[in-house]
């Protein structure tokens, strides 16, 4: 089996550059260029980059003050392929800008580390594809300038994928978390996530996706369910996306808008790969 040589001194300067600058908006964490996180983990020796910005009305996170509105400068998602069922990812937003009463402040947010390991491969007219991720927020960032907690959450999915025709895909996340309460010491809020997609692809280059959000638990004051819609578009290496959302509660946001590219870029590979994800 012949690998391709890779020299990574250029990922350990683009790791050590950027990481740093990790922020971690609301529940901004999971899939580019959908929210709902996907089974399948990234290959083995690949490396993928998502870089965009979002643009959120009346933004509503538990936790953090109401705002009238908050724009996420440089989402930014890091995976990297670690075996043939395991992904390791860094995410989150390297500057948010938020508004209220007419004032404004900027914060950097808090950085997200999450791993997911490939639990079961589908099969075709059978099961679907299992994986379970896990991920931790770290509270690195201040809640006097906007858009954190300065606490620490934890969070665990099961995330299931199935085909459901040629170019119609379901992807299903259910998850618990953890979240510190700002408002009281030494306390803790337990939550449910669910988020359901059905994605669609038209020709060889276009995608489209709707999606169903919803968080929620007992000692929680809110339930926000909102609904996304999001277009990607394959130019050659890069993939471009474009999304919208609408909240169905009060307590969810008002309305979003988010831009982004994605490229993946091989570290190793063997020649005999076969590339699950082209996208």
């Amino acid at each position: 089996m012949r690998y391709e040589t890779f020299d990574p001194a250029w990922l350990r300067i683009l790791v050590l550059t950027l990481v740093p600058s990790l922020s971690f908006p609301g529940s901004a964490h999971a899939e580019r260029p959908l929210f709902t996180e996907e089974a399948e983990t990234l290959e083995p020796g690949y490396f993928s980059l998502d870089l965009g910005f979002g643009a959120r009305e009346e933004p509503r996170d538990f936790g953090i003050a109401d705002r009238d509105r908050e724009l996420e400068l440089g989402n930014l998602r890091l995976s990297f392929g670690l075996g043939k069922v395991a992904e390791l990812q860094f995410s989150g937003t390297i500057q948010l800008w938020s508004e209220v009463d007419g004032e404004s402040s900027t914060n950097s947010g808090d950085y997200v580390f999450g791993t997911k390991v490939w639990l079961l491969q589908e099969r075709r007219g059978g099961r679907p594809s299992f994986s379970f991720l896990y991920e931790v927020k770290l509270p690195n960032a201040s809640d006097e300038d906007g858009g954190a907690t300065d606490e620490t959450d934890f969070f665990g999915f099961l995330v299931v994928s199935k085909q459901l025709e040629e170019r119609l895909t379901f992807h299903g996340n259910l998850g618990l978390g953890i979240l510190g309460n700002p408002f009281e010491s030494s306390s803790q809020n337990d939550i449910y996530l669910l988020r359901l997609a059905l994605e669609r692809q038209i020709g060889e280059d276009l995608r489209l996706a709707f999606e169903l959000i919803n968080e929620g638990g007992p000692a929680r004051e809110d339930d926000p369910t909102s609904v996304r819609l999001t277009v990607a578009k394959k130019l050659d290496r890069w993939v471009l996306y474009a999304g919208g959302g609408l909240g169905l509660t009060d307590d969810a946001d008002e309305a979003e808008v988010r831009l982004g590219v994605r490229r993946r870029y091989p570290l190793w590979r063997s020649s005999e790969a076969v590339v699950r994800r082209p996208w």
